[in-house]
């Protein structure tokens, strides 16, 4: 969405002379960054509930998730610590937050940082997946081992 030009297509350039043009105040500042603020959502906090890849629930100990919706793209950034995984599993899934369009499977990818049983520091990716955030480790043949692991992850994808 574009910004609102009303405010601009109103100013009146100065001649030189510092006696023709548009002086600004606070008020035309104000609008301004108004039509900035349309554009840019809010930090948004949102609490998120851990899968496995077969759906079952597994519990979280503690979590701090954020987003944001600039234009069709919303941006997220998850740390979630103490996830005990019950079983060998290829991915976790996360809760996207509610509201949000669903997206279609792996349109965009996000990048994440893991640590749990089998693994001191593994790279990994994130992919939206209808109202799911799916979490894998960088290699496609190692799985999240039964334990404790603790995820930071972020990304982007297109809300259309």
């Amino acid at each position: 969405m574009p910004l609102n030009r009303t405010w601009f297509n109103a100013l009146v350039d100065d001649d030189g002379s510092n006696t023709i043009g548009t002086v600004w105040n606070k008020t035309q500042i104000d609008a301004l960054l108004d039509s900035v603020d349309a554009l840019v959502g809010p930090k948004t906090a949102w609490t998120t509930s851990m899968q496995t890849s077969d759906g079952i629930t597994i519990s979280v100990g503690s979590q701090t998730c954020h987003y944001s919706v600039i234009g069709d793209v919303l941006f997220y950034r998850m740390f979630i610590s103490q996830i005990n995984v019950p079983a060998v599993t290829p991915f976790l899934r996360g809760i996207l937050p509610a509201g949000l369009p669903p997206v279609s499977s792996g349109t965009d990818e996000g990048s994440c940082r893991m640590s749990g049983p089998g693994f001191t520091s593994q790279w990994g990716w994130t992919t939206p997946e209808s109202t799911l955030l799916m979490l894998f480790l960088k290699a496609g043949d190692v799985a999240f081992q039964p334990g404790l692991h603790y995820i930071r992850a972020s990304g982007f994808y297109f809300i259309r």
